[in-house]
């Protein structure tokens, strides 16, 4: 594993990068500005921390709790096997010349991610309905960039892989994506003002 990171590096500081070693940069990134924004929401105001599960409760909560496990779950096996699997597959559909969809969605998918929590906390400070309709902005495209992103990889040319190397990325963003656009974009959004 050590030996994988130098070499990436090397990769890095010599502009070669491979579209595994931009997932890896992005998901980094992303990863880190996702729970960062989320740290520093509880952090900071931590007298929002029951506001931030509006009208979620009870059963509601415990189930979106352990959706939002699986889901994390999902796209940590997804990432997996971006990273140290045959992958190639999954970044042969391109946007904008050689930019790879996947790389491009989970762009957006990470940025808008991010952005939830400090609009929503910023309605919470403000009353101003324009924060509130950026928080579901920023829920419903993160759940279309997921969609489409589970789109694209499940419906990629595989035939020279094995099919664990199609199906587990496939089920795990599928799960990741059921839970951002049911349990957060319908579900969440519904609650949350009852």
């Amino acid at each position: 594993m050590t030996t994988c990171f130098i070499e990436w590096l090397s990769q890095f500081w010599e502009h070669e990068l491979s579209p595994q070693s931009y997932f890896l940069l992005i998901n980094s990134i992303g990863g880190l500005a996702v729970l960062g924004s989320y740290a520093a929401g509880l952090g900071f105001f931590p007298e929002y921390r029951d506001g931030l599960w509006g009208g979620v409760r009870g059963t509601w909560k415990t189930a979106l709790t352990t959706s939002m496990l699986f889901a994390t779950a999902g796209y940590l096996v997804f990432c997996y096997f971006a990273l140290f699997r045959e992958s190639d597959y999954l970044f042969r559909a391109n946007i904008f010349a050689e930019i790879p969809a996947v790389n491009l969605l989970i762009v957006i998918f990470l940025s808008s991610a991010a952005l939830w929590m400090p609009t929503l906390i910023t309605y919470f400070l403000t009353g101003n309905g324009l924060w509130w309709f950026l928080t579901l902005i920023s829920l419903w495209i993160t759940a279309i960039a997921l969609v489409t992103l589970t789109g694209i990889v499940s419906s990629s040319s595989h035939d020279s892989i094995a099919n664990i190397d199609w199906i587990a990325p496939t089920i795990g963003l599928s799960v990741i994506t059921a839970h951002c656009l049911i349990a957060d974009a319908i579900i969440w959004v519904f609650l949350f003002h009852r």
